[in-house]
Parts: structure tokens; sequence; C-alpha cells
């Protein structure tokens, strides 16, 4: 028998049952009654708002499980076939993203966001990912791009323009021009969707306008996920609530805290490495979301001066 080592805020604290949905070598989904995801994850995974880390040792994974087994939770205890993992004791994960209050006119705030922008770009460069940030917002087409990064480019800087008018019809939009844009077990723009909707969470701080705008913007999100796969919906959904895994949550909190800056540079480097280009994309969307609102921001490229 495992312990789980944190659960997520999302995850039902009431008994419930379940199916397995999809396996991986270091995750296995559940799909519950009501048809959202529950995740498990190995130790060495990041907490997940919809998740459960497990204490299994590192040759652990979950490869053995078929599609389709039958999971429960009752008791304390979620079991499978040939798992078992104890519930009771475990720390509750959090993300806790308006908490953060990230204001892109505080000087430490905005050298924190140009030293990630230019490590993101620079690593996006180096692993030739189809999205790099800066490309997003140049204004005119570059004939070498592909397609799905000129998409990108145009619902991304469509995003920061609705945002910046607090315009949730053309947000919405613009979204629906990311959703399900690319390849992979999270497209890139789900990902790219998904990290914007956690900046404008760590921004909004406590002005009313900015508030509506995202809670009007989130829903329609959230409508909008069911043209993509399951495992992104997931995502988008928490997202759109201001709920993360705590690589981006600890990247946010090290951009937007002075007193978390020391941490920034580790923070960025274990988010950008999620996924093939997961973390990446999440990065980018992450980093237009905290300056959308921002008067700093110039035409066609988020890069504060």
């Amino acid at each position: 028998m495992f312990q789980a080592l944190s659960i997520g805020e999302s995850v039902p604290s009431t008994d419930f049952d379940a199916v397995v949905h999809s396996v991986f070598r270091s995750a296995l989904n559940l799909n519950l009654e009501d048809n959202k995801l529950l995740t498990l994850v190995l130790p060495d995974q990041p907490d997940l708002p919809h998740g459960i880390r497990i204490n299994a040792p590192a040759d652990f994974s979950f490869t053995g499980f078929r599609i389709g087994e039958r999971a429960t939770r009752r008791d304390n205890f979620l079991r499978l076939a040939s798992l078992t993992v104890g519930l009771s004791g475990a720390p509750k994960w959090i993300s806790a993203l308006t908490a953060f209050h990230a204001d892109p006119s505080d000087t430490s705030v905005r050298l924190a966001w140009q030293a990630a922008w230019r490590a993101l770009n620079m690593r996006q460069r180096l692993a030739r990912t189809t999205i790099v940030a800066d490309a997003l917002f140049v204004s005119n087409e570059n004939e070498k791009t592909s397609p799905i990064s000129r998409r990108a480019a145009t619902g991304m800087r469509a995003l920061l323009d609705a945002a910046q008018r607090f315009d949730s019809q053309a947000a919405s939009s613009a979204a629906s021009q990311l959703i399900g844009l690319g390849e992979g077990l999270t497209p890139s723009g789900d990902d790219l969707l998904a990290g914007f909707l956690a900046g404008l969470h760590c921004a909004v701080g406590e002005n009313t306008q900015r508030a509506q705008f995202l809670s009007e913007f989130g829903e329609a999100a959230i409508r909008l996920s069911s043209r993509t796969n399951d495992i992104s919906r997931a995502y988008i959904y928490h997202a759109a609530h201001g709920r993360v895994s705590s690589r981006i949550a600890d990247l946010a909190r090290a951009l937007c805290g002075s007193t978390f800056r020391a941490r920034l540079q580790p923070a960025l480097a274990a988010a950008l490495q999620m996924g093939h280009s997961s973390g990446m994309d999440a990065v980018t969307g992450l980093l237009c979301g905290i300056v959308a609102f921002s008067n700093a921001r110039p035409r066609f490229s988020p890069v504060l001066s």
C-alpha cells in the first residue's frame, strides 16, 4: 500500500467510483462519475489541483494498469485491483494564484518578468519548438513560421488586446483559435490558453473590472474546452478557476514576490521542462497573462519597457 503525499484542492473529499481513463509511466488518469479527471502521479511529478501524488518507489510505473479498470474511494482509501493508496493525513495542494498580486509596474516584478521572458525564448529556440514566444508578437507574417505558430500568434495577440479592453466576447473569439491547436497530449494552443488564464489570475488583484472580465472569459474558455481532448480540458478547466500545477504556481510566486526572487531560476527551469514543449507553451501563456492588463505593454510585444 502507498500513501498520498499531497492531494489537490479539487479532488473529491467524499467517496466516489471511477474508471481508468488513460495510462502513462508516471501518471494514471481516472474518470470520475461527473466526467472530470483525477490524476495519480509519482513523487517526482508536480502537485496538481486534480491530482494525488503518491510515495511510490523510483522503479514504479503505472503502465501495468488497464483502461476501463475500476477504482473506488472508500473510508480514506483509493483502491484499484492492484493498488491501494491511503489518503488520510495528506496535505492539500492549493495554488492560490490570486494571492500573488502581480504588478508589472513594480520594478522587481518587471525585471523578473524580463529575465524569465529572455530565458524562455532562448530555451524555445534551442529546442526548435513550434511556438517561440517572441515570434508570436512580430507584426509581419514570416513565411518560415508554421501555420500553427501563425495561428497561435493571431490568437494570442487578440487575447491580449481583448484583455486590455475587458472584452470577454472578443477574448472568447481569440481563444477559439487556440483550442486544440497543435499536436500531442496537450496541444500547444491549449497550453498557451491555460497559462494565460493562470497569468490573469495572478494579475487580477482587487480590481473588480478585471475580476468580472476573468470570470466571464474563464466560463467561455471552459465551454470552448469541449473542442479538445479530456486531459487538456482538465487543465483549462482548473486554470480558469485559478488552479494550476505546483511548478507553474512556484514560477508565478517567484515572479511576483520579492521574497521568492532567489527561486526564480530553479522555478523557471522546472516549469520549462514539463513535457516536450507543454511547459514552455504554458510559461509563454503565463507571462503574457501576467502583463495582459498592463498599460506598459507595447502593441506587438508583451516585453515591458
